[in-house]
């Protein structure tokens, strides 16, 4: 394990930092709604089904006025927050409930959303037929059931029978067999990074769901995928633990740079309110808009608390100061977004110049 010391201490390391980040909020939700939408994003991407940041914040708002692949990352946004705000530990109901989220009215719907599958799948290579397959997961029935059930022991055996492995060893090895055991006819890989994000709170080891690898792997789709072929075919678990802690690492740095970022937008924005009579109620709606992205003045004046007139009155102060801006051309059931926190959200890793630590 000594050549695993530096990948795992580097991506723990900038874990605590972005955590820190994050924790100094009194509404940590500000970025981390944000930097949720980003992961779904990423990993629905990893899988062929593209939308942007502001396709997805619009669907969140009205799902009439959105496209079917922004639908199915929406869907995959609402399975991370289904699992990361049940009651429920980490376990097989857990997993079934968030996988009837993400297939809710989606392709795949009628692939039994909530049940392990009953037929036997494979991970295409060559070609499609099964003989030219590049991975064949477990078949369905009994033996399936005890995959998923020594899984579900594996994650839930507590301090009383400790393997002697980092926790992130332990996440790089839990998302390996998800993703080999593949439960579910559609939206395993979804659900797998999934875990990524969800099993550090639920297991205690981090405070705010900050774990992510999709988009990393989104960049690096060959290398992912042979990573984990890897560890069934030649055993390879330490190239793939490395692989998997690089992942983490790089995330958490993109996440801690546009963190940042985004924290200097809201000052600016903060700024802009000096009156004591507005800047109560805008640096709320400030908040709201980093929260939602896209806002309308029915939920200001739900979410505020106050009246409908004077919901559009500080949308109107938010239109001026260059916060929002209109984006339906309509005259009645108007829409705002937040343009510049969304670019930010879009915006490729390595388009984030480093600013200085807060």
């Amino acid at each position: 394990m000594g050549e695993l010391f530096e990948p795992i201490s580097t991506a723990s390391e900038t874990l605590v930092r972005l955590e820190g980040v994050v924790g100094v909020l009194p509404n940590p939700s500000v970025l981390l709604r944000s930097l949720r939408r980003r992961e779904v994003q990423r990993s629905s991407t990893i899988e062929n089904t593209i939308a942007s940041i502001e396709d997805l914040a619009l669907t969140e708002v009205d799902r009439r006025r959105t496209h079917s692949e922004a639908l199915e990352v929406y869907n995959n946004l609402r399975a991370v927050e289904t699992a990361l705000e049940s009651p429920l530990p980490l376990c097989v109901r857990l997993l079934c409930d968030a996988h009837r989220e993400l297939m809710d009215g989606v392709r795949g719907e009628d692939k039994r959303p909530g049940e392990f599958r009953r037929t036997q799948v494979h991970i295409a290579g060559s070609s499609d037929r099964f003989a030219d397959a590049r991975f064949v997961p477990p078949p369905p029935g009994e033996h399936l059931t005890r995959c998923v059930a020594s899984l579900e022991l594996f994650i839930n055996r507590g301090a009383s029978r400790p393997t002697g492995l980092h926790w992130l060893v332990e996440l790089a090895m839990l998302h390996y067999q998800f993703e080999t055991i593949h439960p579910f006819s559609d939206g395993n890989g979804r659900l797998g990074r999934m875990l990524v994000n969800v099993a550090p709170v639920k297991l205690g080891h981090l405070k705010f769901p900050i774990a992510n690898i999709s988009e990393y792997f989104a960049d690096h789709r060959e290398a992912y995928y042979e990573g984990l072929l890897r560890v069934s075919t030649h055993n390879a678990w330490g190239n793939w633990v490395r692989l998997f802690c690089t992942a983490v690492a790089r995330q958490a740095a993109s996440d801690l740079a546009r963190a940042r970022h985004l924290l200097k937008l809201r000052d600016s924005y903060f700024a802009r309110f000096s009156d004591a009579r507005s800047s109560v109620l805008s640096h709320e709606l400030v908040d709201m808009i980093f929260e939602e992205l896209i806002v309308d003045a029915a939920r200001v004046a739900k979410r505020l608390k106050v009246t409908a007139p004077t919901a559009q009155k500080h949308i109107k102060l938010m239109v001026q100061a260059g916060i929002v801006r209109e984006i339906t051309g309509l005259k009645s059931d108007r829409l705002y977004a937040g343009s510049e926190i969304i670019r930010v959200l879009d915006a490729h890793p390595d388009t984030l110049s480093p600013l200085s630590t807060p």
